[in-house]
C-alpha cells in the first residue's frame, strides 16, 4: 500500500472547545481517536478492545477470550456424575447443577 492515502495526527491533550457548529476530531496518548464538539462534550471515536467485561464499561468492546471467559463462569457447577452404561454400548453422564439433571451421551473408545 505505499500509495494509499494516510491522515497523520500527533497524539497529545485535548484541544480547545471548537467554534459553534464545529467538530474537532483528534488522537490522545491513550491512542484512541476523540471527537469534541462545540458544547465541549468528547466522546470516543474509536473504542479500544478490554480484557474483562466491566459493567457499564461504554468506552471497551470485549476482546474474544474476555466473553468466553465471561461465559465460562455462567455454566452450572458439576455437584455430581454418575454413569450407566446401556446395553454396553453408549455411556449416559447425568450432571447435577444441585437439581436439575442433565444428561450426556458418550461413546466409549479403546485405548
Amino acid at each position: 500500500m505505499s500509495g494509499a492515502a494516510k491522515i497523520l495526527l500527533t497524539e497529545g491533550d485535548a484541544p480547545a472547545t471548537p467554534a459553534s457548529g464545529q467538530s474537532a476530531f483528534y488522537a490522545k496518548t491513550d491512542h484512541l481517536f476523540y471527537r469534541k464538539d462545540s458544547n465541549g462534550n468528547e466522546v470516543v471515536v474509536t473504542p479500544g478492545l478490554a480484557d474483562s467485561i466491566s459493567d457499564g464499561d461504554i468506552t471497551h468492546a470485549p476482546t474474544g477470550n474476555a466473553v468466553f471467559d465471561a461465559l465460562a463462569l455462567k455454566m452450572p457447577i458439576v455437584a455430581a456424575i454418575s454413569d450407566t452404561t446401556l446395553s454396553g454400548v453408549p455411556k449416559i453422564f447425568t450432571i447435577y447443577d444441585g437439581a436439575t439433571p442433565y444428561y450426556v451421551k458418550a461413546y466409549p473408545t479403546k485405548v
